[in-house]
């Protein structure tokens, strides 16, 4: 009987039914509280509902009773990556491995951690680890498709790819996971027919959402360039992250002191700042005004989830108040309005970055946006009642702009 009611929640489960699953689950466990399967099961459902102090609680209760579960573990393993614990989730998934070697999902579960922290070379052996146990482990085949991808031998991942897509053509994550890797060659439309296969046979797949916002973005030039770029900076690890964009910063600095000690270089090196300064400002607003056109585009909105629509309708406010300042600057010459729109153009960087970080990194950010938003209010005004652009306030905006930028390009590379 018991059995029968566990079928019929793993049943539901795998209908993406997770209500039904709980209310099934809790009333088996009302019965028998030491039912471990249940619970294990039930710590699944917490996790795909993101409820994940209650899978945590339900993961415990299930070591509480048996130690050396490696189901435990892992299941401990992807809630620590959600809830942005990438070293714990790894020690998890490690002891999952070490517990039972012979399962070819512990493998690919630890395969997953690796590649979210970046770490591609383990996340391919670890994914092969489980491929030598199982041929035909499609966690494991997709693991090693993202990780060749990520490596760039691009012709081992179209292999595994192919066999991956053989053994299963109706899978939705295989489809969104081939998409991403498509997506990297800088196939962006081979890529949306890929998303678009996911998203038809699993429309709340959020992997295969987010990659078809890209390869519709992906459509202009420009941000085609831009995606590369990111590819790039997100295969390195996130201290080579952190040097590279304080090594931009700390040469640009010197290319300035050189020039200032040598005037002659300085049709040199002009160009040079000028060519950072333009990389390093579209770099901050490409992606908030991308997802403003797609906010404005009739189908593209429904590509955004909740939290890109709310950026892009701040970020078209910023870009609007920035338009009518240059507007009304052109016409009456006054300085405070040059100073309007040179705000409203700033203001996108972190309207429009605010909530891309980590749901636990996110208030950090938006208090840091709204400070940035009373200071460049006050050099604003400053500027409308000294005619002059550049102030204390102006100047304290702008440092405070280049901390926030710096804080969150951190925060993301660790998430």
């Amino acid at each position: 009987m018991e059995d029968n009611r566990l079928m019929r929640a793993v049943l539901l489960y795998n209908q993406h039914r997770y209500a039904d699953a709980e209310r099934e689950l809790r009333d088996l466990l009302a019965s028998d509280p030491q039912q471990s399967a249940a619970l294990q099961l039930l710590g699944e459902v917490f996790l795909q509902q993101d409820r994940v102090s209650d899978a945590r609680s339900a993961a415990q209760q299930v070591l509480g009773m048996y130690p050396h579960s490696a189901d435990a573990h892992g299941l401990l393993a992807r809630i620590e990556i959600v809830d942005d614990n990438p070293a714990k989730a790894e020690q998890h998934a490690m002891e999952a491995v070490q517990l039972d070697p012979g399962d070819s999902g512990n493998h690919g579960t630890l395969a997953f951690i690796l590649l979210r922290r970046n770490e591609h070379q383990r996340a391919l052996e670890a994914a092969d680890r489980g491929l030598a146990i199982d041929p035909e482990d499609l966690r494991c085949l997709n693991m090693r498709t993202e990780a060749l991808a990520r490596l760039g031998r691009k012709e081992e991942a179209d292999h595994t790819i192919g066999k991956t897509l053989e053994l299963d053509p109706e899978n939705p994550y295989t489809h969104s996971n081939t998409g991403w890797a498509v997506l990297r060659r800088g196939d962006h439309r081979k890529a949306m027919e890929h998303f678009r296969e996911a998203l038809r046979r699993d429309p709340m797949n959020d992997h295969a959402k987010a990659g078809m916002v890209e390869a519709l973005k992906a459509r202009y030039w420009i941000y085609r360039m831009w995606l590369r770029y990111v590819f790039w900076v997100s295969n390195l690890k996130g201290n080579v992250q952190m040097f590279l964009i304080i090594g931009l910063y700390v040469a640009n600095q010197l290319l300035r002191g050189l020039s200032d000690r040598f005037p002659a270089l300085a049709p040199l090196i002009y160009p040079l700042l000028i060519a950072y300064a333009v990389f390093a400002i579209s770099t901050w607003v490409l992606v908030p005004i991308s997802n403003l056109f797609l906010r404005l585009n009739k189908y593209g909105r429904y590509a955004l989830d909740r939290d890109e629509t709310i950026s892009s309708t701040w970020t078209g406010v910023a870009l609007l108040t920035s338009v009518l300042g240059l507007i009304a600057w052109l016409v009456t010459g006054m300085s405070g309005f040059l100073a309007l729109a040179g705000f409203g153009f700033l203001m996108m960087i972190p309207l429009g970055s605010m909530l891309n970080a980590h749901k636990r990194k996110r208030g950090i950010l938006k208090v840091a946006a709204v400070f940035l938003g009373v200071l460049g209010a006050m050099a604003v005004a400053l500027a409308f009642r000294t005619d002059m652009v550049i102030s204390p306030a102006s100047t304290v905006f702008l440092v405070g702009l280049l901390i926030y930028q710096f804080g969150s390009n951190f925060l993301r590379s660790r998430d």
